[in-house]
């Protein structure tokens, strides 16, 4: 695989086969890639490449235009096959529904305001999500877990902000 990726011009390769190697399988892996995106690569641009279907999510709910501002965010994203294992007509009905409402908060659930790197996510820790839901941070042997969802790639690294792969869709509040 060539960096010349037009989506994502000048990702390191190794990247690329690990997006490639996610996406195709939708496969948890307990990896801690670090990998720095070029300096024009904004968050969403990495997230639709990525994660097809919360790139959807956020096209539709209008937040790209957020996540594409300065930020800096984490975002904790789910792997497909986190949206794979949701019940059946679950995110048919949020994607295709009127009320963007319940999409928007879903999106915002997996959304924290600021840079949090995987090294910097301590056992206990509390974040405070965009949707002001809250994140619980459970680190053991294992790795690190937000909510009970298993962080599988950590520190993906876009010009505003960190993403980390979660294997489960993080609930939002209410």
């Amino acid at each position: 695989m060539s960096s010349s990726n037009p989506r994502l011009p000048g990702l390191k390769p190794a990247l690329l086969s690990l997006v490639a190697t996610l996406t195709a399988t939708g496969a948890t892996m307990s990896v801690q890639a670090q990998a720095a995106a070029p300096a024009d690569t904004s968050t969403i641009a990495v997230i639709t490449s990525y994660i097809p279907t919360f790139g959807a999510a956020v096209t539709r709910t209008g937040l790209a235009a957020v996540l594409d501002g300065a930020g800096p965010y984490t975002l904790f994203v789910p792997d497909e096959g986190a949206f794979a294992r949701l019940p059946a007509g679950v995110l048919t009905g949020m994607m295709t529904a009127a009320d963007r409402s319940q999409l928007q908060s879903l999106v915002r659930a997996h959304v924290v305001q600021g840079k949090v790197s995987a090294a910097d996510l301590n056992d206990g820790d509390t974040l405070v999500t965009l949707d002001g839901g809250t994140l619980t941070v459970r680190r053991d042997a294992a790795g690190v877990t937000i909510n009970g969802a298993r962080l599988t790639t950590a520190d993906l690294a876009a010009s505003n902000g960190v993403i980390h792969v979660v294997r489960t869709v993080l609930s939002p509040v209410g």
